[in-house]
C-alpha cells in the first residue's frame, strides 16, 4: 500500500476517477487522459509516431524534417524574349542585303552587291573551253559573274578532262577559271551549273566581314591583318611547314595562329606558334612537313574562341 500511494504525476480523485498510465518516454505515471500522441514531420505531412507522452516529454515537430514545398512555376507567356547570353559573347555584326533576281533564271535572291548575280542551280551553256595544263577557262554567253570560291560543275564538254566540279579561282563577266591539267580547246560544248552546296542566298549574320562580302569562313575581313589565305605550303628545308601568305604584316615571331583547310599538307591544320620568315612566309614551330600542297587554307592570328564554342564559328552554309 505504501508503494501504491506514490502516483507520480497522476491525480487521484474519488469523485472523478481517471485511469493511470505510464509515459512512453520518462516512464513516470500520469493520468492517461493527459498523455498526448507524439507527432513529427515526415515529408509534407505530420505522422503519428504511436507513442503516448506526458506534457514534459512532448517534442514539438521538427521543421527540418519537413519537405520544402516549391510553389508552382509562373504561367508562361506567348512569344517570350529571353536574353541570348551565349550569342552576346560572340564577336559578330549584323548586316542585311537587298533583293534582286538571277540574270539567268529570274529567281528572286538576296545579295550584298552585284558580284553575286546568280543562285544555286543556274545553268549556262559553254561557248569555249581552253586549258594550258594548269588552269582552265570557260566562257559562256551570259554576263554572270561568279564569286571566287564558288563551286561550278562542268558536264558534256569534250575533251572530257574539263568535266567535273571545280572551285572558281578567277571570274569576269561571262567567264570563269579554275585549276585543271587538261590542255586544248573544247570540241563539244557542254553546260556549267552552280553547285548548290557552295552558293547560297546571303546570310545576315556576318563575322566582321568586309562591306558587301559574303563570308563563308570564320575570322574577319579577308583584307585585314588578322585573316590571311594560304597560297602554298612547303618544306622549309629543315622539316618544318612553311606557309606562303599574301602578307605577314602585323604578325610577330612567337605568336599563336590557327591554320585550317590546307589541302594536301593536312599536318598544317591546327594551332601553332610561328616564326616570321619574310614579308609573305611563316614557319610553323614544332611542325612536321608531309604531303604535297594542293589548294586552300587560311590563317587567323591571335585566335580566341567566343564563350561556349570549341572552334572558330562559321557563317552561312558550309
Amino acid at each position: 500500500m505504501g508503494y501504491a500511494s506514490r502516483s507520480g504525476r497522476a491525480r487521484t480523485n474519488a469523485r472523478n476517477p481517471q485511469a493511470f498510465a505510464v509515459c512512453d518516454r520518462c516512464s513516470l505515471w500520469s493520468n492517461h487522459v493527459n498523455l498526448n500522441w507524439q507527432y513529427d514531420w515526415a515529408g509534407a505531412s505530420l505522422i503519428n509516431k504511436r507513442i503516448l507522452v506526458c506534457d514534459i516529454c512532448y517534442d514539438t515537430p521538427q521543421n527540418q524534417l519537413r519537405a520544402i514545398i516549391i510553389p508552382a512555376d509562373p504561367l508562361p507567356i506567348v512569344n517570350a524574349r529571353v536574353e541570348p547570353y551565349q550569342w552576346d559573347e560572340i564577336d559578330r555584326r549584323q548586316l542585311s542585303g537587298f533583293n534582286t533576281t538571277s540574270p539567268t533564271t529570274g529567281i528572286p535572291i538576296q545579295q550584298g552587291n552585284t558580284r553575286a548575280t546568280t543562285v544555286p542551280g543556274d545553268t549556262v551553256t559553254t561557248t569555249s573551253t581552253s586549258g594550258n595544263g594548269t588552269t582552265a577557262t570557260v566562257t559562256f554567253s551570259t554576263s554572270v559573274v561568279y564569286p571566287l570560291g564558288t563551286a561550278v560543275t562542268i558536264s558534256g564538254v569534250a575533251p572530257a578532262g574539263y568535266n567535273g566540279t571545280f572551285s572558281v579561282t578567277a571570274s569576269s563577266a561571262g567567264s570563269v577559271s579554275f585549276l585543271n591539267s587538261t590542255t586544248g580547246a573544247q570540241t563539244v560544248a557542254g553546260t556549267l551549273i552552280v553547285d548548290d552546296a557552295t552558293l547560297d542566298t546571303r546570310v545576315t549574320q556576318q563575322t566582321g566581314e568586309a562591306p558587301y562580302g559574303k563570308n563563308q569562313l570564320p575570322g574577319t575581313d579577308p583584307n585585314a591583318v588578322t585573316y590571311r589565305t594560304v597560297t602554298a605550303a612547303v618544306n622549309n628545308g629543315s622539316g618544318l611547314i612553311r606557309l606562303t601568305l599574301p602578307t605577314t604584316n602585323g604578325m610577330i615571331t612567337g605568336q599563336l595562329v590557327t591554320v585550317q583547310e590546307v589541302g594536301g599538307v593536312t599536318a598544317a591544320n591546327g594551332n601553332w606558334y610561328i616564326t616570321v620568315v619574310n614579308s609573305t612566309q611563316i614557319d610553323l614551330k614544332l611542325s612536321t612537313f608531309s604531303g604535297t600542297y594542293t589548294s586552300g587554307g587560311y590563317v587567323i592570328n591571335n585566335p580566341s574562341l567566343p564563350y561556349g564554342f570549341t572552334e572558330v564559328p562559321r557563317t552561312g552554309t558550309l
